[in-house]
């Protein structure tokens, strides 16, 4: 197998498989690929920055998936370019320049996205405290909806709610606190 076919398959078989991730929604939660085991924990990271492929604050993380596929794309395409055409840089410069490329425009491609969706990520960190009002209401032990506004968009949140207390029930129009937010379950009190 010579060069032209690595770089080759260096673009084409990322491609498919970006398509694929794209048409089945593979992720776009962070990397979860279904399936597991759902188990219910309480944790809380206050600050830190995340690698997957959604950031802290709703955007693209520097590692996730989607970029890895883009730097190998513009890796190969640059590296397969520079060997066929014998551009006066070596072919291995060129690929890592062209993957260098590729990726900063998919990242800011993916940030401006990020910032664009109608329902953006909410982080634990920013609703915790804040005042919010019942939209569906909590029975007794049950699960409802609350709205809160995110401090950092400004913009309106819904989240589901369990109460801290199972016996205390909360009818719609109620003002709660939210107390912690847990993969996107917020408790209130």
């Amino acid at each position: 197998m010579g060069v032209e076919w690595i770089y080759g398959l260096m673009v084409i078989l990322p491609s498919l498989l970006l398509v694929v991730m794209v048409i089945f929604g593979i992720g776009d939660d962070g990397g979860d690929l279904g399936g597991g085991v759902d188990v219910e924990a309480e944790i809380e990271v206050e600050g830190g920055m995340e690698a997957g492929d959604i950031s802290e604050t709703g955007g693209p993380g520097f590692l996730g998936i989607k970029l890895i596929f883009s730097f190998i794309i513009g890796f190969g395409l640059a590296g397969f370019l520079a060997y066929r055409f014998q551009w006066p840089i070596p072919h291995i410069l060129s690929g890592l320049i062209g993957g260098i490329i590729v990726y900063t425009l998919v990242y800011q491609l993916l940030k401006l996205l990020y910032k664009q969706q109608a329902n953006t990520l909410v982080s634990s960190a920013s609703v915790v405290g804040k005042r919010a009002v019942v939209t569906s209401a909590l029975l007794k032990g049950g699960t409802g909806e609350v709205k809160a506004e995110d401090p950092r968009t400004g913009g309106t949140v819904y989240m589901r709610a369990r109460a801290v207390d199972p016996e205390k029930e909360y009818r719609a129009g109620d003002e709660v606190t939210i107390t912690t937010v847990f993969s996107g379950l917020a408790k209130i009190k």
